[in-house]
């Protein structure tokens, strides 16, 4: 069996938000609206058709493709997995995004979110890394703000 992995395309739609319900702790419940577009489909379609062609031309066999990778009228199999990214998307003004270049949420003074949320996109590899190199970037701008004295230093 040959499955992939794919990080989905941004889409407005899909948002996490926080209900009026409280949970036995007394913590607002969460609902969370997870949805797929053309493009995501299109992509999973392509890559199935692409390596499919490739095990044949190449003589290496021929690969059976799930029903839903070619016909997007079909249910996807989605099973949980991977990186949550986008939900606090980094941008350059509010009405794109929750957190500024900086990881600092719009509207809300000395607040920062240092994580793969902030990604605009997904990639296509492991986010450890740059997700790295974003909290020492964060770093930085932190003891840059706090001037000479620095109390992040």
């Amino acid at each position: 069996m040959i499955t992939t992995l794919i990080e989905q395309f941004p889409n407005r739609n899909s948002r996490v938000n926080l209900l009026e319900a409280r949970d036995a702790l007394g913590m607002r419940k969460v609902n969370i609206n997870w949805e797929l577009i053309p493009e995501d489909r299109h992509t999973i379609k392509s890559i199935g058709l692409e390596v499919a062609k490739c095990f044949a031309e190449t003589g290496l066999g021929f690969v059976k493709l799930d029903e839903y990778v070619y016909d997007v009228s079909v249910p996807l199999k989605v099973a949980p997995h991977a990186h949550h990214m986008g939900t606090t998307r980094m941008a350059s003004a509010p009405e794109s995004g929750v957190v500024d270049e900086n990881c600092e949420v719009f509207g809300i003074d000395n607040l920062y979110v240092a994580g793969s949320s902030v990604f605009p996109t997904g990639g296509a590899s492991n986010p450890t890394m740059p997700l790295l190199q974003l909290a020492l970037r964060l770093a930085d701008h932190l003891n840059h703000q706090a001037g000479p004295a620095g109390r992040y230093s």
